[in-house]
């Protein structure tokens, strides 16, 4: 083969190449051909209330309230693979794991744990694990650092790696620092202000779902007025962002690209902001099955949303499920932006069809001109 038909030969396998990376790094498209994910995994009487994507190591880590331990959901090879992960002698059996939080850049994972039955001395507790070791390497009682009934609820770490926890009775949030020290972050009025109108059954419910944005401030969440709020880690202000629109509001997860997506037991909604999180829109609201209460939701590789299915309401009725689901949710957006990288992809091709149909004829000539 002479060195000009190598050339050419090289060309066209550099313009498939080109074509064929265009198709696999677009996420959007390997998303519509595989479709949404229904991952329905066995473990008895599990009941797990939160849970978070473990990306280095491609599993979810799910908590459970019944058990007071963590497990670790796999999907290999089209099959689930669940084991268990942590089982901490000092609460697990004994109190439940209400919030986790997977911190990649300190290889850990954070949760939050509070003993449920009131019949027995109050527990409320951060603690944070090693992602390979499985060794715990922070632990943080709550109780007693301010007087009056507690709840800890849902937890968010922030880029220095503090911990800050919602107190769902109490209405404000805990922060606890590397060293594992924990104190009262912010009590605002602000968080009183709007008020309850969802029913008498989660009148109580507070503070709920925490997320850290990377613009230096949490968006919280409070169940019982269904309100949104930010707040300011340099300055502890507290600023009510969306009043009364998210009735039920339960976990929360930040998207990729800076939307927020929060769930509640028979809702999931979509909100974008203009304005850096003082004013929020909800862009699309989702009907979800109330009698699986979802209870959590996470953004998974930044493209998906996945929630968790709890079955919390049959838990309280001394049900022995052992069939519990992580389902993978779209919004309408999300299909549209399908669409736009469909649309993308189809002008690369082109393009590179055209520019390699065009290297051809340029080198073919040329060949010609040398024969002749």
């Amino acid at each position: 083969m002479t060195p000009r038909l190598q050339t050419l030969m090289s060309m066209v396998v550099l313009g498939f190449g080109c074509m064929i990376m265009c198709l696999s790094c677009c996420p959007a498209v390997v998303h519509a051909v595989q479709g949404l994910m229904k991952i329905t995994y066995k473990y008895e009487g599990h009941f797990p209330e939160s849970f978070d994507w473990d990306k280095s190591h491609r599993r979810f880590l799910v908590g459970s309230t019944a058990k007071g331990s963590l497990i670790a959901v796999s999907v290999v090879d089209e099959f689930v693979e669940v084991k268990d992960f942590v089982e901490d002698p000092d609460y697990a059996g004994k109190a439940a794991v209400l919030g986790v939080c997977v911190d990649s850049i300190r290889n850990r994972v954070v949760v939050a744990v509070h003993n449920i039955n009131y019949s027995k001395p109050p527990f409320n507790a951060v603690a944070a694990y090693d992602l390979d070791s499985k060794k715990r390497i922070l632990f943080a009682r709550l109780d007693g650092i301010r007087a009056g009934e507690s709840v800890i609820n849902d937890v968010a770490v922030d880029a220095e790696g503090n911990i800050f926890a919602t107190n769902t009775l109490g209405n404000y949030i805990w922060k606890i620092n590397l060293q594992g020290e924990a104190s009262v972050f912010v009590e605002s009025p602000v968080f009183s202000f709007p008020s309850v109108v969802v029913s008498a059954k989660i009148a109580a419910v507070g503070l709920n779902g925490i997320v850290y944005h990377t613009g230096g401030y949490l968006l919280v969440g409070q169940s019982n007025t269904g309100s949104l709020f930010k707040v300011d880690l340099s300055t502890k202000e507290v600023h009510l962002t969306l009043k009364e629109s998210l009735k039920a509001a339960d976990g929360m997860a930040i998207r990729k690209g800076g939307s927020l997506v929060v769930v509640s037991a028979d809702k999931m909604w979509l909100l974008t902001s203009k304005s850096d999180w003082m004013t929020a829109t909800i862009e699309e609201e989702l009907s979800l099955n109330a009698s699986s209460f979802a209870t959590a939701v996470i953004d998974k590789d930044g493209y998906h949303s996945f929630i968790l299915h709890s079955y919390l309401t049959e838990a309280g009725e001394g049900s022995d499920r052992d069939l519990f689901e992580i389902e993978e949710k779209q919004f309408i957006k999300d299909t549209e932006d399908d669409a736009v990288w469909l649309i993308v992809i189809i002008v690369l091709f082109v393009v590179i069809i055209t520019a390699w149909r065009f290297q051809m004829a340029h080198f073919y000539k040329q060949y010609r001109k040398k024969q002749v």
